[in-house]
């Protein structure tokens, strides 16, 4: 038996602090008997005689699912109580998986705790990760590892009952990560992508790294995507292996079926080949996607989207873009991972960004304008991600072709925001870089680069703002234009402060 004295106290710390999940604030542990089953033996026997009996919880129903069964064996009498815990410590507890039983009266005769788990419904969970947890408050109220035995093939863990009190599974991975302890018996959960803001998580393929968001083309008017993550690897040959998902609130659309479908025959125009399918989910939904082979003139040729209904007119579709047929197997391994362990749409009322404005205003971002360029402070709401804080007038100005500068909700700082803007090398070559200190004592990064395509200069600079929101300043110029203009804007760029 292995021993990790975590105290209930520290768990209620970890609560409130939000190591643990999301759960009601009461840390009660009252016992609440939720099921009850009877006896196997049909005879009537006596608390003092006790028999080879057998008790067995349908959990298949209760907490997250991911425990169908709990079965109690050994020699005890009918006074032996075994029942789901009502205990809110239990079910916010780190790496908790599925419900926690309680036992209680004499099993000094012996008894085994056998878990049987929905191998369908594991998430990012191996089997061999799983870990059985005793919990006795009335002996310091701590949590002990019980050595335990798997079956695989039976899909159950079972134990060697220590006493009274209360037991269930953990993911042995999050639990001993929470504190910090020894981890190397288990598999690491680093491709583990989460997302609170509508419940769903996904085993993403290996080397998957988050990149810099794309335009999601909308084949009408009356669908609405928002961009949730994109990613980017490189597969055997170092080609890019792209990656997005995205809410789809298409209301045209009765079912994630038709919407693949509908989006399918909507880009066949470039697609040689289109082949559509479905699979179950470990959630227990249907997930429909296709298949498709592409003219490779049109960048990379082969790829897979999938959709995974939310309601019946909103998705949460997953899209693979590769040239490597390979990609294909691992594409669609990695989508059957996916699954909503708390299905929900963002909470009605919060107001999105073209009701909450600009993080910071034009009057407090200084800089020192090229000759004969002239700015005047001008909110314009672009989209949910990016807000437009000034008018430039470079119409006298010496080879340059564009200004701007925007509010971005990147998802990341602005040392990020210029290493993904140094992948864009199949379009400009970066040719020199710089930071500078923000009076708002954040940073600023900033790239001079010379276009592949015409061997105009396109200059990026951008300057932390918030934990997930940047200013960026964009500039171009034309291939013709002069060295003293080049050098003003990076003066320009080396300028910008924020001073909030």
């Amino acid at each position: 038996m292995r021993l990790v004295k975590i105290t209930s106290a520290v768990i209620a710390t970890l609560l409130l602090t939000g190591c643990g999940r999301t759960g009601e604030s009461s840390l009660s542990g009252e016992k609440t008997a939720v099921t009850m089953v009877t006896a196997v033996s049909s005879e009537e026997t006596s608390a003092a005689e006790p028999e080879s009996r057998k008790l067995t919880l349908d959990l298949s129903e209760s907490g997250d699912g991911r425990v169908l069964s709990a079965s109690l064996t050994g020699l005890f009498g009918d006074k032996v109580r075994f029942y789901e815990s009502g205990s809110v410590l239990h079910r916010d507890l780190v790496g908790a998986f599925g419900q926690a039983v309680t036992v209680e009266g004499d099993i000094s005769g012996g008894a085994a705790l056998e878990f049987e788990y929905d191998p369908g419904n594991m998430g990012m969970v191996p089997p061999e990760d799983l870990v059985v947890l005793y919990y006795n408050e009335e002996d310091d109220a701590i949590y002990e590892e019980v050595r335990s035995e798997l079956d695989t093939a039976a899909h159950t863990i079972s134990i060697v009952l220590s006493g009274e009190g209360d037991y269930l599974l953990a993911d042995g991975y999050e639990w001993y990560s929470a504190w910090d302890l020894d981890v190397s018996r288990f598999t690491s959960h680093e491709s583990l992508l989460k997302n609170e803001e509508y419940g769903f998580e996904m085993t993403l393929p290996e080397g998957m790294e988050q990149s810099i968001p794309g335009d999601e083309p909308n084949f009408d008017e009356n669908v609405t995507v928002t961009a949730v993550y994109n990613g980017k690897t490189k597969d055997a040959n170092g080609k890019n292996v792209e990656m997005n998902i995205d809410l789809i609130d298409y209301p045209a659309c009765a079912s994630a079926e038709s919407y693949i479908r509908e989006i399918a025959e909507a880009v066949s125009q470039w697609e040689q080949e289109v082949s559509v399918g479905s699979f179950g989910c470990s959630d227990g939904q249907t997930a429909w996607y296709y298949t498709y082979a592409a003219d490779p003139q049109y960048g990379q040729h082969l790829g897979v989207q999938c959709a995974y209904p939310i309601t019946d007119t909103q998705y949460i579709k997953v899209a693979f873009g590769y040239d490597d047929e390979a990609w294909e197997e691992i594409a669609l391994t990695s989508l059957r991972t996916f699954r909503f362990y708390d299905k929900r749409m963002p909470e009605d009322g919060t107001p999105d960004r073209q009701e909450q404005g600009p993080e910071v205003s034009p009057e407090d971002i200084t800089f020192t304008l090229p000759a004969n360029v002239t700015a005047s402070p001008e909110v314009n709401i672009l989209s949910e991600e990016a807000i437009d804080l000034f008018a430039f007038d470079w119409s006298g100005a010496d080879g340059i072709t564009g200004m701007s500068i925007v509010e971005v909700d990147s998802g990341w700082g602005a040392s990020t925001e210029i290493d993904h803007f140094r992948e864009w090398q199949d379009w400009y070559e970066v040719t020199e870089t710089c930071e500078t200190k923000l009076s708002s004592g954040g940073e600023g990064c900033i790239a001079a680069s010379v276009s592949k395509a015409d061997g105009g200069y396109f200059f990026m600079g951008a300057y932390d703002l918030s934990m997930n929101r940047i200013i960026k300043a964009n500039v171009m110029l034309d291939a013709n234009a002069s060295r003293e203009t080049y050098d003003s804007i990076m003066d320009f760029l080396k300028s910008i402060d924020i001073r909030k």
